[in-house]
């Protein structure tokens, strides 16, 4: 009987000990996931923020200007009055794509992001209309794409990207 009560007293003190450190641990862990909670619910209310800014930019009326057709005879327009600068090196602009009548579409719209220094873009929005008028849009943005030579994304990084530049750089540019 002393021999079962030892016994029972160590497994006993290993299972106190065991608590101890798992009690331990969960504190740690606990602080961890509730930092992590913060930061979660910080990225959400941004998200949040930025997709209700993406809606009222949706909603606006834009004012079409062609500025492309390709080999496809797709024909590009861009909406220069809503066109933005969200930082220096990125140009924002929404674009609509109008294929030509045997197309499986009739056009693609899509808000894009310019990066005009890795000349890359992506795409945050995109609407997508098909013939008989229904549409389906998608407002998760697409990875990042990389611009080629001679295509309608050139021509923003060609025409719109030294806008995106702060005058500063601009000065420093312009000096001899």
């Amino acid at each position: 009987m002393k021999m079962n009560r030892q016994f029972w007293s160590v497994i006993c003190f290993v299972c106190v000990i065991a608590l101890i450190i798992t009690g331990c641990s969960l504190g740690k862990s606990a602080k961890k996931t509730t930092e992590q909670g913060r930061q979660t619910e910080q990225m959400k209310q941004e998200e949040a923020a930025r997709l209700a800014e993406l809606a009222k930019e949706e909603e606006r009326e834009k004012k079409w200007e062609e500025y492309a057709t390709d080999g496809a005879r797709v024909v590009y327009y861009l909406d220069k009055e809503g066109m933005t600068f969200p930082s220096k090196n990125m140009v924002q602009v929404w674009r609509k794509r109008v294929f030509p009548q045997r197309s499986p579409q009739k056009e693609i719209i899509s808000l894009d992001v310019i990066d005009c220094v890795k000349q890359k873009y992506r795409s945050l929005i995109v609407q997508g209309v098909q013939w008989d008028g229904s549409s389906e849009t998608w407002r998760k943005p697409s990875p990042w794409t990389t611009i080629h030579g001679d295509t309608a994304e050139e021509y923003i990084l060609d025409h719109f990207c030294k806008e995106a530049e702060s005058p500063e750089k601009t000065e420093k540019a312009t000096k001899p």
